[in-house]
């Protein structure tokens, strides 16, 4: 009967841990290693950089992929970044974890897209790689 629970408790951790959306980023030796999750429309990425060099690669980026930057602000701790591409809204929230480490949080469009939101965030990794 307790190993059957025990089984049990295993397999819902296993579950647990691979639907939960969280998987490995990783930008080629840059010590940009991080992890991120897509939550409610949002996709969540944590940069191993601090949030000056983070808000510059994420502009950088937003270059890169021909976005229309229509607002951008930053303050000490957080800064924020609307674009258009064309036909959908993009917001990009970044938030300082420390001095090393910055959270970044890409929505594309009203409900969110979760490709989309995956090219934003590699093409700050290359950004932040180059």
């Amino acid at each position: 009967m307790r190993i059957h629970l025990v089984s049990r408790i295993w397999l819902l951790v296993i579950s647990l841990i691979t639907l939960s959306g969280c998987a490995v980023l990783v930008a080629g030796g840059t010590g940009v290693i991080g992890t991120y999750a897509y939550v409610a429309g949002w996709m969540e990425g944590n940069y191993n950089v601090d949030l000056d060099r983070a808000y510059s690669a994420t502009l950088t980026a937003c270059r890169h992929l021909k976005l229309k930057i229509e607002k951008k602000t930053k303050n000490l701790s957080s800064g924020s970044i609307t674009a258009n591409d064309g036909n959908r809204t993009l917001w990009i929230k970044l938030k300082a974890q420390n001095s090393t480490a910055t959270k970044i949080s890409v929505r594309v469009g009203l409900i969110g897209n979760k490709p989309a939101s995956q090219r934003v965030h590699a093409a700050i990794a290359r950004a932040l790689k180059g």
